[in-house]
């Protein structure tokens, strides 16, 4: 078989994402979470009745001037006049503000009935393994991250660097590129996350190139949707990658998460590439989503990469 084309090696991509897309039969949105209706309380108000009572002004006294006598008469005692105060008038409470502040000290909010569908099941934490050295690759637009060996390249589908370098290998790429700019728009594309991979200098030359690559969709699913179930998901959408001999698929506990893997083998002949694919597929359940990480390298190198896999599944996590 002639050496594909770069029109057939970035068609495998489109395929790649297709995989990564694929979400199950019947699948529904999440609730939209439960809105609590807030009830607006007047803040009561304090009014007061001044009542004010002058206080009284002493009217002036004369005092007569005694006349001259020979007889030197006496002058009478004045008796001091005592004022008497009237207290200032204190202002009225009215009954508003006595039951303000008899409340006040005693205020207690009113009990928010819960939302009806609430869920009170406990959700799990993630339990990840960072290797030493291992950068991290978040993906925040859709909440997970992961690490990835020091030699592998983190690629943003939708960034200006992956379709720069996909044109660099030559004009039939743009043609593509524009498919896929077309299908990351769609629903089913806004689920495909960030890719990794590697740079391995040997795949460069090799006649049929296919590097080690992992890549990330988060979909949604049924709240009531089981492990089980989902495995068998997984591995039908395997078969994206051609004809696949599914060699495993169950429900696990991963990294401390419900959760499936499925192992397969995938001949790529109908893609125009010679190459036998080992892919390996895992998905998280947590959020009334499904967290999948897909991984593929060539079966013939498989045997190498499995533990570096291993480790990749192990830091996966949603956020």
């Amino acid at each position: 078989m002639k050496s594909p084309t770069l029109f057939s090696k970035l068609w495998l991509l489109a395929a790649i994402l297709l995989l990564a897309a694929c979400a199950a039969p019947g699948t529904a949105a999440p609730p939209t979470p439960f809105a609590v209706a807030r009830a607006d309380t007047p803040i009561p108000t304090m009014t007061f009745t001044a009542t004010f009572t002058p206080a009284p002004t002493d009217a002036p006294t004369e005092t007569p001037i005694p006349l001259a006598t020979e007889t030197p008469t006496s002058i009478p005692t004045d008796t001091p006049i005592v004022p008497t105060e009237t207290p200032n008038a204190t202002p009225t409470q009215t009954a508003t503000e006595t039951a303000f502040q008899a409340g006040a000290a005693t205020l207690t909010p009113t009990p928010t009935r819960p939302a009806s569908g609430a869920s009170t099941v406990t959700i799990p934490t993630p339990t990840v393994v960072i290797p030493e050295g291992w950068p991290i690759i978040a993906g925040t637009r859709l909440g997970y991250s992961l690490a990835a060996p020091t030699t592998w390249l983190r690629v943003d589908l939708r960034g200006n660097g992956f379709k720069t370098l996909a044109r660099l290998f030559g004009t039939g790429a743009a043609g593509l590129l524009d498919q896929i700019d077309e299908f990351l728009a769609t629903p089913a594309g806004e689920s495909i996350g960030l890719m990794a991979v590697e740079a391995d200098i040997t795949q460069l030359f090799s006649p049929v190139p296919f590097p080690a690559f992992a890549i990330v969709s988060v979909i949604d699913i049924p709240p009531d949707v089981t492990a089980e179930e989902l495995s068998e998901v997984l591995a039908a959408n395997a078969g994206i990658f051609g004809a696949v001999t599914v060699e495993s698929s169950e429900a696990e506990t991963l990294n401390n998460l419900p959760g499936v893997r499925v192992i397969a083998q995938a001949d790529m002949a109908q893609f125009g590439l010679a190459v036998q694919a080992y892919v390996e597929q895992v998905g998280l359940l947590a959020n009334d989503k499904l967290y999948v990480l897909t991984l593929a390298t060539k079966v013939d190198g498989a045997e190498r990469k499995r533990a570096i896999f291993d480790k990749i599944i192990g830091s996966f996590r949603p956020e």
